[in-house]
């Protein structure tokens, strides 16, 4: 059971240690960090498997897929990023605007794939984020 003086020492400990919380963690400076603004999940034949904010997918040659984002979706100032699923031996590289693949629209993102093991395009399905 509680006495009076035990409570108190007991609420004071718990504000004492909120204090020493808020303390510690200070004020953060604010930072721009966005949810991904698309996400895609894309197969070796240029089908999505699921995305966010993807318009389409083609996939015009061996080892070249094109994807076309929603028109909300802002790329001039995007970090984009591609990571082949179930490859080891695949380099993959982005590209935006006016390629030979994709043909010239601002709204598209060119991925390339490689083999590292041959030094030839290869297909691959891939993940790609937005942010």
């Amino acid at each position: 059971m509680f006495t009076k003086s035990a409570g108190l020492r007991l609420l004071t400990g718990a504000a004492l240690a909120a204090a020493a919380l808020t303390l510690s963690t200070g004020t953060a400076h604010a930072i721009d960090s966005p949810y991904a603004q698309a996400a895609a999940k894309v197969d070796n034949t240029g089908s999505l498997i699921y995305g966010k904010n993807i318009a389409a997918v083609s996939k015009p040659s061996t080892g070249a897929y094109c994807v076309r984002v929603t028109d909300d979706v802002d790329l001039s100032k995007a970090v984009i990023q591609v990571t082949p699923a179930w490859y080891r031996d695949r380099t993959m590289t982005v590209t935006t605007g006016n390629t030979s693949y994709c043909g010239d629209n601002s709204k598209t993102i060119t991925v390339r794939s490689y083999s590292a093991k041959n030094n030839t395009d290869a297909d691959a399905s891939f993940y790609l984020t937005v942010s």
